[in-house]
């Protein structure tokens, strides 16, 4: 039982500053904001979100791309087989290779 409450209260606690790191972060993103609006203008607050926005984008797939890759290597890592190892790096290799020849297409 009294395994079950100091679970009970290390939870709470880090709910709680959980919500105080999220309200800290929205006031500091808030103000931040507001100086960078104020530095650039309206126009330029725009073309910075965008930017912003699609870098955010790419970094997201780009992560998520890596972190996938990483897990499938490691998996074949473990199992020892050299030649499917061989594989699935040279696959990894190619689809990065074409996502970047995409992303500079349409760029």
């Amino acid at each position: 039982m009294p395994e079950k409450t100091e679970n009970t209260r290390r939870i709470a606690k880090n709910t709680l500053f959980l919500y105080f790191r999220s309200l800290f972060s929205l006031f500091v993103s808030l103000y931040s904001s507001r100086l960078i609006l104020q530095a650039l203008g309206v126009d330029n607050y725009g073309i910075y979100n965008a930017v912003g926005g699609f870098v955010s984008m790419f970094w997201l797939v780009s992560g998520s791309l890596s972190t996938a890759i990483s897990r499938f290597l490691n998996y074949e890592m473990g199992r020892k087989d050299e030649e499917k190892l061989a594989k699935v790096f040279s696959m990894s290799l190619i689809i990065m290779i074409i996502l970047s020849a995409v992303v500079l297409l349409l760029a």
